[in-house]
């Protein structure tokens, strides 16, 4: 927020506040709360005319590009401002780093800080060796915040706790539910849906038949049934089925710190990484869905259609015609510039957007080739159905062509039994 409370008076003396509170949780007045110190000492600092501006937010104090101190860098730029007072100096930032970066280029300036609490003020001679103390003892309060705050979640997790979103079929439990007792063990704060059962079974009946993901997708979507409330567009994506079909809390085992957050000094902003170490597990079998083994069948299944890593390639000789695609390729059209749809291994991809194209297209669309697949035989099929004679003439063909492939494997096997008895004798 930023407010003005006096016009700024010529020759007056340009005072900025500066407050911040680090989450949604804390009350928004402490930021108001916050001033009261800085502006008992501006009173008996400068009694004269000045311009007050307050500026403050809600955000985490390691973060350098924050909204008011963009404000702030703006003012300091414009030769706004003389003096700036905080509470202490964790208001201005948590990271070390950023301390001695922004005090020093305040005094460079000739600005004046204070931070009430810490003692600090750049007009007094020893403002080095208090803002070294200052900031040693407000950076530790950085790893001290994160070990209290893994240890309370962690405990939360092992009491069933933890719970931040929750996936198809489940649902969040309030704490008057949790501690009830009534939908599962007192604290696990959610419970399974017993209605929705039935549909993950078919699910996982459809993807162990050798469904694809988006095959299954476009099932759920066509049936209406709603993913959750956690998707936005609240649809069904392949994607989707691939994370819901993973997850171990359909046979009720819950995970917790799959992912761990670091911070990036830098920015103050947090990278997700993968955790090295296996994350904290808690199995309810109030939760589960399915079975324990019908899991571990569906893994096994799900494994061996996982593509292996890396650009998969055909042994020398065996490569297909670069100028003949595999179906569908090619015989369907992009919807925007009308450009053929090549295959690229699991997806079709308009021709005029592909890396070595024109990249005249903007349609960057990838239309799953086995949903493809499914699509054109399923209208060719119909259509070609209404020919009476079709399906014996189809079959027909199909078995002339299977018998000039067996002549040919044939004549190639007698001519290679030819060679091998002159050799022999």
């Amino acid at each position: 927020m930023s407010l003005n409370l006096e016009a700024e008076i010529e020759h007056a003396v340009r005072i900025v506040l500066i407050g911040r509170i680090s989450t949604t949780h804390q009350n928004i007045e402490n930021i108001e709360a916050s001033f009261i110190a800085p502006m008992r000492v501006i009173e008996n600092e400068y009694p004269g005319h000045k311009s007050i501006r307050k500026l403050g937010e809600q955000a985490s104090g390691n973060l350098a590009n924050r909204r008011t101190m963009q404000e702030l860098e703006d003012l300091i730029e414009a030769q706004m401002v003389d003096v700036v007072v905080a509470e202490d100096l964790g208001r201005i930032y948590r990271n070390p780093r950023l301390h001695y970066t922004f005090i020093q280029d305040a005094v460079d300036r000739e600005i004046r800080v204070i931070c009430v609490n810490d003692g600090l003020d750049t007009a007094k001679e020893n403002w080095e060796a208090i803002l070294a103390s200052a900031s040693v003892s407000h950076g530790t309060v950085i790893p001290q915040t994160r070990n209290r705050v893994k240890r309370t979640a962690e405990n939360s997790f092992g009491q069933g706790g933890m719970v931040t979103k929750v996936k198809f079929g489940y649902r969040k439990l309030t704490k008057e539910e949790a501690m009830s007792g009534q939908f599962g063990p007192i604290g696990l704060r959610m419970a399974k849906i017993p209605e929705c059962t039935s549909i993950i079974e078919e699910m996982v009946a459809w993807a162990i038949s050798g469904d694809s993901y988006q095959l299954i997708a476009e099932r759920m979507n066509n049936r209406q049934i709603s993913p959750g409330p956690y998707v936005i567009n609240e649809l069904w994506t392949g994607r989707l089925v691939d994370e819901f079909l993973h997850d171990p809390i359909l046979y009720g085992k819950r995970r917790f710190r799959r992912t761990l957050s670091k911070m990036v000094f830098a920015t103050g902003r947090s990278r997700r990484l993968k955790n090295p170490n296996s994350p904290l597990q808690q199995t309810y079998p109030g939760l589960a869905h399915i079975s324990r083994e019908k899991f571990e069948e569906l893994q096994l299944v799900l494994d061996r259609r996982r593509i292996p890593a890396g650009r998969r390639t055909k042994p020398k000789g065996q490569r297909g015609s670069r100028n003949i695609t595999l179906f569908p390729g090619q015989l369907m059209n992009c919807g925007i510039c009308g450009g053929r749809m090549y295959r690229l291994d699991r997806c079709l991809k308009c021709c005029n957007v592909i890396s070595k194209g024109p990249r005249t297209c903007w349609n960057h669309v990838q239309v799953p080739t086995e949903l493809a697949i499914h699509r054109v035989l399923e209208k060719l099929v119909s259509s070609l159905d209404q020919f009476p004679s079709f399906r014996q003439s189809f079959a027909e063909a199909v078995w002339e062509s299977y018998q000039s492939q067996k002549n040919k494997r044939d004549l190639t096997r007698n001519s290679m039994e030819s060679v091998l008895n002159e050799l022999n004798r």
